[in-house]
């Protein structure tokens, strides 16, 4: 088949979940046999060139700047850019949309008028303008669907000059787009449970049109041996990919800092998100040893774990799979994760699972595993000999792309 992947960041650019995932699927699908390209916004300047040609892995590649009007707003409405999209997937059998973000709010609809459209909800950035469903303060909660008042206050510090009523008439325009986008997909996938049931009732989806399908371990990754631990060594907890407070980085630092001093070690591999975390994990950490790493490839990931105790991920955001968690695992690493999204789905025995933004909890946890070390014995046993991978995932995707493609147009 020949198949077109359309997102809003080339790997080139910003590796983060979503970019990870559709680099392994390009891969996987291109192993499976197929004619595969990739299609992608980016936050690069414009030289004034309307599509940029190029290539990543041998596999080509399509970026599709914007304009410098072309800003980031709550409806991203950009017409311009939905028909230079069409134009670069033109000949596919198979279009497959993974975000919109820096592309266009009708793209689904555009496409669909020339070629079936899979559509990926990697976040729940088709129901939130802030990407997790997650305000910045504590007392916005968000509301149920249809409702955006609470909305209007969420998005107002980042929306100057808009009256609140102007907000939420934006904001169930935006709404209104991104169900019709979804309606206008020949199928719709959820990479987790938890995910599929955090966005279906805001974008109108009943069960039968999400299917679940698990994106698998993204990275080419061995188990490392264990380093034999110097009597006496603290047990290190490694938290990695990208830290920021969200992801419950400054969390497992707070945590961990109200241990006896020189118990346990915390080691930090990823780039910040958050420009001023560093300032912040240096006010928090007290005496706590901390090693840090930044942007990792594979292999220090490996080297990573081959010393660490266990991987931790306090995430105070609705995650919608976690791709460390697969990454954990794999490498040999009992893994403890906060209550929040999908983290915990795929654990099995071979971890814990906390509560988001209960630092007492994690402190009582981690105090348990110093008085008994033995408790991640039954958690090690657990761990799973054969990971999901994204080769698995491309399978069942194909299986998919083939169904859509037979189908009769809507």
């Amino acid at each position: 088949m020949r198949l077109a992947l359309v997102t809003q960041l080339d790997p080139s650019e910003f590796l983060g979940g979503t970019e990870l995932v559709v680099r392994a699927q390009l891969r996987a699908l291109v192993e499976r046999g197929h004619e595969v390209w990739l299609v992608a916004g980016t936050q690069r300047p414009s030289t004034g060139a309307a599509t940029v040609e190029g290539s990543q892995d041998g596999i080509r590649v399509v970026r599709v700047p914007r304009l410098p009007h072309e800003v980031y707003d709550l409806e991203i409405l950009r017409p311009r850019i939905a028909h230079l999209v069409a134009d670069a997937v033109r000949g596919a059998d198979v279009v497959h949309v993974h975000h919109w973000f820096t592309l266009t709010s009708n793209l689904v609809r555009v496409l669909a008028a020339q070629v079936p459209v899979v559509v990926s909800l990697h976040d729940a950035f088709a129901t939130c303008p802030r990407f997790f469903r997650c305000a910045p303060e504590p007392a916005i909660a968000c509301p149920p669907p249809g409702a955006f008042t609470a909305c209007a206050r969420c998005v107002a510090p980042d929306a100057p000059g808009n009256a609140p009523a102007e907000l939420e008439r934006r904001l169930a325009a935006r709404a209104a787009a991104f169900t019709a986008e979804v309606a206008a997909a020949a199928a719709v996938v959820a990479p987790s449970r938890a995910h599929a049931a955090l966005v279906a009732p805001y974008l109108g989806l009943v069960s039968p049109r999400i299917q679940v399908i698990p994106h698998g371990l993204c990275r080419a990754l061995v188990r490392p041996e264990r380093a034999p631990a110097r009597p006496g060594a603290p047990p290190v907890v490694l938290h990695f990919g990208n830290l920021g407070r969200g992801k419950g980085t400054l969390d497992l630092v707070r945590s961990l800092a109200r241990l006896a001093p020189g118990s346990i070690e915390l080691h930090l591999l990823g780039p910040a998100l958050d420009p001023e975390l560093h300032h912040a994990i240096e006010r928090e950490r007290g005496a706590l040893a901390i090693t840090r790493g930044g942007a990792y490839g594979e292999r220090e990931l490996e080297a990573a774990a081959a010393r660490a105790t266990l991987a931790a991920f306090p995430s105070r955001l609705a995650e919608s799979y976690g791709l460390v968690v697969d990454e954990s695992l794999a490498l040999g690493l009992p893994t403890w994760v906060s209550d929040r999204g999908a983290l915990g789905e795929r654990l099995g025995g071979a971890g814990r699972i906390l509560p988001a933004e209960d630092v007492a909890a994690w402190t009582d946890a981690f105090e348990a595993l110093l008085s008994r070390p033995s408790m991640l014995d039954a958690a090690r046993l657990a761990l799973p000999n054969s990971p999901r991978r994204a080769a698995d995932a491309a399978a069942e995707l194909e299986a998919l792309y083939q169904r859509v493609a037979r189908e009769p147009r809507r």
